[in-house]
């Protein structure tokens, strides 16, 4: 016969204590180890940050969050359709405020739109053919120019690059002749590859002219002729707890000194509150 099994109370309430301290050390070795490995986030940037968006992403995460930074880039109204459409995006950086409107008036947003940076807008030309052409500052001399052979422009349809070329050619009077020979490209980088290789004059932002190598600045669109460029930020709505308070500080971070630097150093004029 087994003899019973003795435990007095006072052995079961230390052998419950041992098991509950136990259990809260784990959990707090399992919560250090979540906040040491923070999780990441995905930023969804319009294409004419793609030198510059993993620059900023990497100084950020090499800092104090620690948190890595996905990017993924597409022209602003492309990337816009997609968060409607149910894509996961932590964060947001548009080529200007109407794709943030857009998402914004569709209850997409949890953040209202923040200025991090600015551009402006340029026409480019192959750079051994800069010389030929010292005179296109001149409105009447840049529409005979543009009405005489096909030039290269983003499609304003979808990129912000090509709503503001066509606003301002309207404005200086030489759309209506000239439209006939814009070819459309998806996107502003797409426009100087058109340049680039293909030889033809392309409107594109002058941080795209900064650092090409085989596309030169021919002249400056008037800055009274468009809309600011702007580059606006926000938080997507949806997205859980841990993201979207590390998404909103990137985008904090986005206009602070550190941040300036880099915008700067890449050819844009950084917004930085006073």
């Amino acid at each position: 016969m087994t003899a019973p099994i003795n435990i007095s109370l006072s052995s079961f309430r230390a052998s419950v204590i041992t098991a509950a301290l136990v259990l809260l050390s784990c959990t707090d070795l399992l919560a250090h180890k979540a906040n040491a490995n923070p999780q990441p986030i995905t930023v969804f940037a319009a294409v004419s940050l793609a030198d510059v968006m993993p620059a900023l992403a990497n100084a950020w995460q090499g800092g104090s969050s620690g948190t890595k930074v996905r990017v993924s880039l597409a022209a602003s109204g492309v990337i816009a359709r997609q968060i409607e459409a149910g894509a996961e995006a932590d964060l947001f950086i548009s080529a200007n405020q109407k794709w943030i409107q857009y998402l914004i008036d569709r209850g997409h947003s949890a953040t209202a739109g923040k200025v991090v940076a600015q551009t402006r807008l340029t026409m480019v030309l192959p750079c051994s053919n800069i010389a030929a052409h010292p005179n296109l500052n001149d409105p009447q001399a840049l529409k005979l120019f543009l009405a005489s052979k096909r030039f290269a422009m983003a499609d304003p349809k979808v990129s912000p690059a090509g709503e503001y070329t066509q606003i301002a050619l309207e404005k200086l009077a030489i759309w209506n002749a000239v439209e006939k020979n814009a070819t459309y490209a998806g996107n502003v980088r797409l426009a100087l590859l058109l340049t680039e290789r293909g030889g033809l004059p392309g409107f594109v932002y002058a941080v795209d002219a900064h650092k090409s190598e085989l596309a030169c600045a021919a002249m400056q669109l008037p800055a009274s002729s468009y809309p600011a460029i702007e580059y606006v930020g926000i938080v997507p709505q949806n997205r859980h707890v841990d993201a979207k308070g590390a998404a909103q500080a990137f985008l904090t971070w986005l206009t602070s000194p550190q941040a300036a630097d880099i915008w700067q150093q890449h050819g844009f004029l950084p917004n930085v509150p006073n």
